[in-house]
């Protein structure tokens, strides 16, 4: 993918974000952790961590619309797949015509405990482990 500096981004942050998270930090004191760790980061930790989380990205069969664009090239890539997966609309549209892929999410009809159905919680893909 073009964006693949997006996933390097999110690797960091899931690799060297750990103090900034416990922490708290507001934005400016985020932008200097991340700038003085500019030079001490392990960049081979950082890339396979960051191919990694493409892959899981990858394997997902359904993505927001908000990330559609992540799918899309830019230009002939040795990597790329062309693999573009189920875009589900989020709903979070300021106008819900402004969506291409639907502008509303329905609602899920309750079911009465009668149906003895399992509920199924959602499988987090992008588990966040060093």
């Amino acid at each position: 993918t073009d964006y693949f500096h997006l996933f390097l981004c999110v690797a960091i942050i899931v690799l060297y974000g750990e103090d900034v998270i416990e922490q708290q930090l507001p934005t400016d004191q985020m932008l200097l952790h991340f700038s003085n760790l500019a030079m001490h980061m392990n960049g081979e930790l950082v890339l396979k961590k960051a191919r990694s989380l493409l892959y899981q990205f990858r394997l997902l069969p359904k993505i927001p619309c908000s990330l559609h664009d992540l799918c899309k090239l830019c230009g002939p890539g040795m990597w790329d797949s062309g693999y573009i997966p189920t875009i589900e609309c989020t709903g979070e549209h300021p106008d819900p015509k402004s969506c291409l892929y639907g502008g509303t999410v329905e609602e899920p009809t309750p079911t009465s405990p009668k149906d003895g159905k399992k509920k199924h919680k959602p499988l987090d893909v992008f588990t966040f482990r060093k």
